[in-house]
């Protein structure tokens, strides 16, 4: 069979007159057989000369006389370029027709020099990574573990019962998400709780030993379902530039509300938590005669008790905190004493009543950390003051979150359990570990 030398392919290629069907490469002097068409001719180009190709293709692009064909070998359209002058043979009218893979010449070669880069084949995952994606999810596998301490998090704060994890919708969503999570059970969700419980309470409980200046809000509450009593205390500290606010304890009272029985329970609960006494500066409560006569016999006259008395107008009942004020003024006083007769807060006294107004939106926490090293004593004086919250209105919302907690389909929920979940419930995200 005779070749014709119409396609631009040809300048690559020298015919070798003793094989009729088989042209040598001018690039690699390799023999490649034509068959009677150039498809294996442009393969060879394409496979082992890059630059040539894309040289075949810009030229190609350019002939006045194409014709456009498609095929498609890999799911994919390649447009080919051929040249239609007239010719005694079918193979020699269509030619850059037929690739060696059907690859990715598309429109864009029509531009000089603009050659995309095909895509990376898809490649199956190795034996490795399948294993090791499947320990992620075993039980001691990290994802495992994170979507364990999510599913903790969100019992906590979102009020949800134990038997979330056997909802048919609930493990329905799981299977979806995270098809080789195994679920907990209800009985191993509660254990979790508890050790999650155990570690965030040793973690606050070396932090209220170190402050100096506590302040609690304490009320009681009567749970209308069952008809239990339970007694919540909240504590309020500051921290560097933060005031944190947790809950201490929600505890169940089977006896009568007695100052006597108040005072111990609020002495038990500071012991629990290794709060020394000496330190709480205020306690925060209602005006009822055994809330205050139960501070006293725990924490003595000198603990500062604001209570919350409402005063009736037009029907409408009105709350509002107050200081003993005789208390109060009396230590002011104390501390004016001093302070005439220390030189050290004198001069310190001097020095802040010089320094500029402070914004109104500034963080006075930071502020006076700032000044600590220039004023060590009104700093310790200031610390005590800022830290005190002035409203009982963190234990009034604690029996809220608990009315929302201890519900119809969860009022056997012991008391042990409601404490847990609102200690939990009361921490920040970032203090989870």
């Amino acid at each position: 069979m005779a070749f014709s030398e119409k396609s631009c392919v040809w300048k690559f290629y020298d015919k070798i007159e003793a094989a009729s069907n088989s042209a040598k490469c001018k690039l690699c002097q390799k023999s490649i057989k034509s068959c009677g068409n150039t498809t294996n001719l442009i393969g060879h180009i394409k496979n082992v000369h890059k630059a040539a190709f894309r040289e075949l293709n810009n030229e190609s692009s350019k002939n006045s006389n194409i014709e456009s064909n498609t095929i498609n070998k890999n799911t994919q359209s390649v447009t080919t370029v051929a040249d239609v002058q007239p010719s005694t043979s079918s193979a020699d009218v269509m030619e850059l027709t037929e690739e060696a893979d059907a690859d990715k010449i598309s429109d864009s070669f029509k531009d000089e020099g603009n050659v995309p880069v095909p895509p990376a084949p898809k490649r199956q995952k190795s034996i490795m990574s399948s294993f090791e994606e499947i320990y992620a999810f075993s039980a001691s596998g990290n994802k495992a573990l994170k979507i364990n301490s999510a599913l903790i998090y969100m019992i906590c704060k979102d009020n949800q019962p134990f038997t979330i994890v056997e909802n048919e919708g609930f493990r329905n969503l799981i299977k979806v998400i995270a098809p080789h999570y195994k679920l907990p059970s209800k009985t191993t969700s509660m254990r979790w709780v508890d050790d999650k419980y155990a570690g965030l309470s040793t973690v606050f409980k070396e932090k209220l030993s170190n402050i100096e200046n506590l302040t609690l809000t304490t009320d009681m509450w009567s749970e209308t379902m069952s008809m239990r009593s339970f007694l919540g205390i909240t504590a309020h500290f500051g921290v560097g530039n933060e005031l944190l606010s947790i809950t201490l304890g929600v505890y169940q009272s089977n006896e009568r509300h007695t100052s006597e029985h108040i005072a111990e329970m609020l002495l038990k609960t500071c012991t629990e938590w290794g709060i020394d006494r000496d330190k709480i500066s205020s306690v925060v409560t209602d005006n009822a005669a055994n809330m205050v006569k139960a501070i006293d016999l725990a924490f003595g006259k000198k603990t500062y008790t604001m209570y919350r008395p409402h005063f009736e107008f037009s029907g409408t009942k009105f709350y509002a905190t107050v200081y003993r004020a005789a208390k109060l003024d009396n230590e002011i006083h104390k501390s004016w004493k001093m302070a005439k007769s220390d030189d050290a807060i004198s001069d310190e006294l001097s020095i802040y009543l010089r320094s500029p107004v402070r914004r109104l939106n500034e963080n006075l926490l930071e502020i006076w950390n700032d000044m600590k090293i220039h004023l060590p004593k009104l700093h310790t004086i200031a610390y005590k003051y800022l830290t005190m919250v002035g409203t009982s209105v963190s234990s009034e919302r604690l029996f809220s979150k608990a009315a929302q907690i201890v519900n119809q389909q969860r009022n056997r929920l012991k008391g042990k359990r409601l404490n847990k979940l609102l200690f939990l419930q009361s921490l920040p995200k970032e203090h989870w570990v």
